[in-house]
C-alpha cells in the first residue's frame, strides 16, 4: 500500500490499489471500473464483470449485510468529488451490544497509514438488523456508501456431475 503518495500520482490513487488487491486475490481485472465512489454502483460491476468469471454483488451501507474480510468499501463525496475505496481487512463486532469496528486497508487516505478503522452500529426495524458504517469523523468529506463482495463461479466438472449421479444412483438402488 502507498500510503504517503501526495502529491496525488497515478500508483497512489485507491482504485489502483484495489485493483491490484483484486487481480490478485481473484484473478478478476477492474481496470476501468471507474473512480472510488463509482465502486458503490452495481451496474459498474454488471457492465465490467460480462467477460469474467465470478460475479460482485453490491450492498449499500445502512442495509442488512454485515462487510467481511476481502469486501471493496466505497465511500462517496459529500462536496460531489469522486469518492474513495479500499478493502476490508477484519470485522469486529458485538452482536449482543450491537457495536463493532471495521478496520480497512487504504491507498492514499492519510499519509503513512494504510490501516484504518470506523465505527459499526445496529438497530433494529420491524424486526430486521440493519448495519451502519459510520463516517471516520465528523470532518470527513466521505460517506460510507456501500460494499462489494465477490462471488466466484459456480462450476459443475464431470467429476463433480459422475459423483452426484453416483450418489443419486445408490439412493434409488436400495
Amino acid at each position: 500500500i502507498y500510503s504517503n503518495g501526495y502529491p496525488r500520482a497515478a500508483n497512489y490513487q485507491c482504485p489502483d490499489f484495489v485493483k491490484r488487491f483484486i487481480k490478485n486475490q481473484y484473478q478478476v481485472d477492474l481496470s476501468g471500473l471507474g473512480n472510488g465512489g463509482q465502486y458503490s454502483e452495481q451496474s459498474r460491476y454488471d457492465a465490467k464483470m460480462l467477460d469474467q468469471q465470478g460475479s460482485f454483488k453490491v450492498y449499500q451501507n445502512g442495509g442488512l449485510e454485515l462487510p467481511k474480510e476481502n469486501d471493496i468499501i466505497s465511500w462517496k463525496s459529500s462536496t460531489g468529488g469522486y469518492g474513495h475505496v479500499g478493502i476490508v481487512v477484519q470485522v469486529d463486532f458485538d452482536k449482543k451490544i450491537g457495536t463493532g469496528v471495521l478496520w480497512t486497508a487504504e491507498q492514499n487516505q492519510s499519509p503513512k497509514n494504510g490501516l484504518h478503522s470506523q465505527n459499526i452500529t445496529s438497530s433494529m426495524i420491524d424486526g430486521n438488523t440493519y448495519y451502519t458504517i459510520q463516517p471516520k469523523n465528523q470532518t470527513t468529506s466521505n460517506i460510507p456508501a456501500a460494499f462489494a463482495r465477490y462471488k466466484p463461479p459456480v462450476t459443475n466438472t464431470p467429476s463433480q456431475q459422475s459423483t452426484a449421479n453416483t450418489q443419486r444412483n445408490s439412493i434409488f438402488s436400495k
